[in-house]
């Protein structure tokens, strides 16, 4: 089903996945994982597309259950966003969406970068 996806929902779902493994919580805001989504596009010769086009992608994951979205508060002065949690292996997920000769480079120059 990820396979199939457009390479921008791929890339969406990918830095989701990304961040899920590198990192000590599961669950993410769309900013978060935009700046991780820029990374990939820019690696994979692709041109990023926008935040809001992003948050779009991400939430048609959560149609086949690929990953969960819900609408939070921050409190006063902070407002309110989404976060996104991936309900499958990260590991499976980011290998089903790029071919293995990206997902080696897009790794690379994810781990020269702190997120």
């Amino acid at each position: 089903m990820i396979r199939n996806g457009t390479p921008h929902s791929r890339y969406a779902l990918f830095a989701l996945a990304y961040l899920t493994k590198s990192k000590l919580t599961d669950s993410f805001s769309t900013g978060e994982i935009y700046d991780v989504y820029c990374v990939v596009a820019t690696e994979v010769a692709a041109e990023s597309l926008s935040h809001q086009r992003i948050l779009d992608l991400l939430k048609k994951w959560s149609l086949p259950e690929i990953t969960e979205s819900r609408h939070t508060g921050a409190g006063r002065g902070e407002g309110s966003y989404r976060v996104h949690r991936l309900l499958h292996d990260p590991d499976i997920v980011m290998s089903a969406c790029l071919e293995s000769d990206e997902l080696q480079t897009v790794l690379e120059s994810l781990s020269k970068r702190s997120f």
